[in-house]
């Protein structure tokens, strides 16, 4: 599984990190531009740290340089404020084996209270996105045109679609923190980058440092 990071909270990720801890599954953690990395070593068990060179924060780019580290035949992009049901990577396993199969899950959203407040509509595409390995190096990535985060998720639903994959959703099987909402100032920039016709294929020097 790989998830980014930037400048969050350490209870959250160790909420997160810990409601995996005894699931069978490898964890690749990206640090994109944080300020502060102290704590990094006491909650992670490695982690990849990018030096944010420019002032966009770039949720593909970071998944991407993730995936370079991945050897197992399937990986999960997620969101490092989720906590996973105890079951969550046995019932990914039975869903994502099955020929060209995009796995997506519905969060239940927590409220600044930490109760569960609603059922995440299915409008969104990446509380989890799970595929097989070989797909991702097919298509080289998420596409690092889109700056922040906004959109891209969506980017890799088609495209996953396009080349004749279905898609299932698991059943609610993840909680997401509350957060305030953070900034996506390329966010329409990225809608019309997203309207435009691409190739399935892009991104020659995807994922790299």
């Amino acid at each position: 599984m790989i998830f980014t990071i930037k400048n969050r909270e350490r209870q959250r990720a160790e909420n997160c990190i810990n409601s995996l801890k005894d699931q069978d599954c490898k964890i690749i953690v990206v640090d994109y531009g944080s300020d502060d990395l102290s704590w990094y070593s006491d909650v992670f068990n490695g982690f990849i740290s990018v030096k944010n060179n420019t002032e966009h924060f770039n949720k593909s780019r970071a998944y991407n340089i993730g995936f370079r580290l991945v050897t197992t035949p399937y990986v999960v992009f997620s969101d490092i404020d989720n906590i996973f049901a105890p079951n969550f990577i046995d019932r990914l396993k039975e869903e994502i084996i099955k020929p060209k199969t995009l796995v997506l899950a519905q969060n239940m959203d927590l409220n600044e209270q930490g109760e569960v407040y609603r059922l995440h509509p299915k409008t969104g595409y990446g509380s989890i996105f799970g595929i097989d390995s070989e797909w991702i190096r097919k298509v080289k990535g998420y596409d690092e045109n889109y700056t922040y985060w906004g959109k891209e998720d969506d980017d890799m639903f088609l495209r996953a679609k396009e080349d004749g994959y279905q898609h299932v959703w698991l059943e609610p099987l993840i909680k997401h923190q509350w957060h305030e909402n953070a900034p996506r100032p390329t966010l329409s920039n990225n809608r019309r980058y997203f309207e435009q016709k691409k190739p399935l294929i892009r991104n020659d020097k995807w994922g790299e440092l």
